[in-house]
């Protein structure tokens, strides 16, 4: 278990200075870029994660399976072909659609962007397809350096473009492309020098990638049709809101949305991708997956919902203060929001659990559940009541019911029943009850000025803090071994 903790914080931690290095640069990006910029770069960047995401038809995935390196060698070929296939006829189509519609006069200057997208499929699908590989040579450390190295390429790139060229929505597409790439030299480089993470180019041949091919199918025929529905429902509302109401309502909510991914950005990945090793290695002892289970599902709300709190509470004026005054409403975006992504942190850190156990029919049949709930909720709401604030929530209420049937199959997947799910959301909750009713009892009392408000929330996130530590010794002995020390608390009751 304390093993299982070790990897999430060494992956945490170069996930949580690649966030700062982000976020404390959004104040001047937001600055530079306005959200019609905003706007036009969230649907590219749905476009592209949507194509990369498919890419590899889930075979990059497949590599952590084999005992043999020289098996997941050949899948890691596969995985980059078929990025390169797909990048390939995206472009095809792009330059197919352009040309047509350059014929009938309808595409204007600005729409060349599009031929950006299968560049941004090429990089960051073969750079998902490597960052498994070097997960499954457990270099931790190395994929925490390449994350922050794509946040300074990501940033520098967007600022470098804002102050020397322009604000348009070009400098941010640059940055999506250029970060990524740096983060790909960064593992490519680590592939090479470190004894053992080779990829065996040798060894490749093709009827060997071709038996592999057939002997992981089903991740190509049900565990890509799953992603790629997975990425849609996750990126519709940018298309969505833009069909419904304007680019500019989109740039909103993209960065209300990009606020809210901190968290996930900075644990939830780490935690899926030691979750998925953990759960590989330990599929043949139930008991053990099942306790793993259980302190992710604990970790998880430990790490959603003080910020979430925090957003719920003072979400527009946060936003206001932070980002400028015209992006208030985003905060207003961000406190509807907030339950989604606590849902979806949960996913992300269990999501895995389909991969580990081969049940990619079931992952297909949740994510298609999960682009109706989001797509009917959208337009639904938006028929209805005609404002973006009352479509987002009746999404997120949808979307909700979805989650919470998908973590209840995944507790089961480990053999556990539903009550032992209601049991961690309640140990959790437990603990969190310092900042649950600290943070609620500040924004209530309107009389503090801000630096006392933000005093206070500060001693009520340590004092959670403390308490978190105090009653998780999982947590404890993990932390003990990344830094290499002991960590002794005073005794507390365990709340496992």
């Amino acid at each position: 278990m304390s093993g299982l903790i070790r990897n999430i914080l060494t992956l945490g931690s170069g996930a949580l200075v690649a966030q700062c290095i982000s976020l404390s640069m959004m104040p001047i990006i937001t600055r530079l870029y306005g959200p019609d910029s905003f706007g036009i770069f969230a649907i590219y960047l749905s476009l592209t994660t949507l194509g990369f995401m498919a890419s590899t038809l889930r075979f990059n995935a497949a590599q952590m399976l084999p005992r043999k390196n020289t098996d997941a060698s050949n899948l890691f070929a596969l995985s980059v072909t078929c990025v390169f296939i797909v990048s390939l006829l995206v472009l095809v189509a792009i330059c197919a659609v352009l040309a047509v519609s350059d014929e009938g006069g309808t595409v204007s200057a600005q729409s060349y962007w599009l031929l950006l997208i299968p560049l941004g499929i090429l990089i960051q699908g073969t750079h998902q397809t490597l960052v498994l590989w070097v997960l499954r040579q457990r270099g931790f450390h190395r994929l925490a350096v390449a994350r922050i190295s794509e946040a300074v390429g990501d940033r520098a790139t967007s600022l470098a473009h804002g102050f020397l060229i322009g604000s348009g929505p070009l400098g941010l597409m640059a940055g999506r492309i250029l970060g990524p790439l740096t983060a790909l030299v960064v593992l490519f480089a680590s592939t090479r020098n470190r004894t053992g993470w080779g990829l065996r180019t040798g060894c490749w041949s093709r009827p060997r990638v071709w038996a592999l091919a057939k002997r992981y199918r089903r991740f190509a025929t049900h565990s890509t049709p799953a992603m790629f529905i997975n990425v849609a429902a996750r990126e519709a509302p940018s298309v969505l809101l833009a069909v419904l109401f304007s680019p500019i309502i989109t740039g909103l909510y993209a960065l209300s949305a990009k606020i809210l991914q901190g968290p996930m950005l900075v644990v939830g990945d780490a935690l899926a991708k030691a979750m998925l090793q953990h759960s590989i290695e330990r599929r043949d002892d139930s008991q053990q997956l099942a306790d793993s289970v259980s302190l992710v599902v604990r970790l998880s709300l430990y790490i959603m919902v003080p910020p979430m709190l925090l957003v719920v509470c003072f979400g527009e004026s946060i936003f206001g203060f932070v980002f400028g005054p015209s992006w208030e409403r985003a905060g207003g975006f961000a406190r509807i929001l907030a339950l989604l992504f606590v849902g979806g942190f949960l996913d992300r850190a269990l999501g895995v659990l389909f991969d580990a156990f081969e049940r990619q029919t079931e992952r297909l049949q949740f994510d298609v559940a999960l682009l109706t709930a989001r797509t009917l909720g959208l337009c639904l709401g938006a028929w209805l009541f005609a404002t973006p604030e009352a479509a987002l929530s009746l999404m997120v209420a949808a979307t909700c019911v979805v989650y919470a049937r998908a973590c209840a199959f995944q507790f089961r997947l480990v053999g556990q029943p539903v009550s032992s799910l209601l049991s961690s959301l309640g140990q959790a909750l437990r603990v969190l009850l310092p900042s649950i009713f600290g943070i609620v009892a500040v924004s209530a009392y309107p009389g503090l000025s801000t630096t006392s408000t933000i005093s206070l929330t500060t001693l009520i996130l340590l004092l959670q803090t403390w308490a978190i530590f105090a009653l998780e010794p999982a947590l404890r002995e993990g932390v003990a071994g990344v830094i290499g020390g002991p960590i002794r608390p005073r005794r507390a009751r365990s709340v496992q």
